[in-house]
């Protein structure tokens, strides 16, 4: 399985998570349907034409480009939050959060500083049939085929302030949003 993972992704990740926390989250147990994910999201970032959230999504989109050797895809961001409670939101969360995105890559850019080990992204390598745990790691940038199933490896923290914080993102052909 080809895998992206980036260190050290943007020279202003503070500036990226201030925004997160400054953002309005909608949490998924308020809607009447399955929307899909657990804990608490964003709506679509490029929504707001904002520059600096723009920027960000261009990096990651460019930087995806390059490594998978792709051109002509869209991307959309959300920023999310999973609370240690989030595990509440599904019976038998561990068994159920595993799951698969409808898009061609998907993937996070992690947002808290100092996180309790074991909290990033379990993927499944369906060529080897084996797990691939990567670490939950501040201003770490990962990406994998949409397709691959995939997990938060565990969540925590309390609060929107010290829970698990992402930039999370999907890039797929067909979306548009600068029309």
């Amino acid at each position: 399985m080809k895998l992206l993972v980036k260190d050290n992704f943007l020279d202003d990740i503070d500036h990226l998570r201030d925004r997160g926390l400054q953002s309005k989250y909608h949490y998924s147990e308020d809607f009447s349907v399955d929307v899909g994910w657990r804990g608490y999201r964003t709506l679509e970032l490029e929504l707001e034409n904002d520059k600096f959230i723009n920027y960000c999504g261009n990096k990651i989109l460019e930087e995806v480009y390059q490594f998978f050797g792709i051109k002509g895809y869209s991307i959309t961001s959300h920023f999310h939050i999973s609370l240690s409670k989030t595990r509440e939101t599904l019976k038998n969360f561990e068994d159920k959060k595993y799951h698969f995105d409808q898009t061609e890559y998907a993937g996070v850019l992690y947002l808290y500083p100092n996180p309790p080990k074991g909290t990033g992204t379990s993927i499944l390598d369906g060529e080897n049939n084996k797990i691939i745990q990567v670490e939950n790691v501040y201003n770490r940038l990962v990406c994998y085929p949409g397709t691959s199933i995939h997990a938060p490896t565990n969540l925590f923290g309390d609060t929107m302030k010290d829970g698990r914080m992402t930039f999370t993102f999907f890039i797929s052909k067909g979306w548009d949003w600068q029309s």
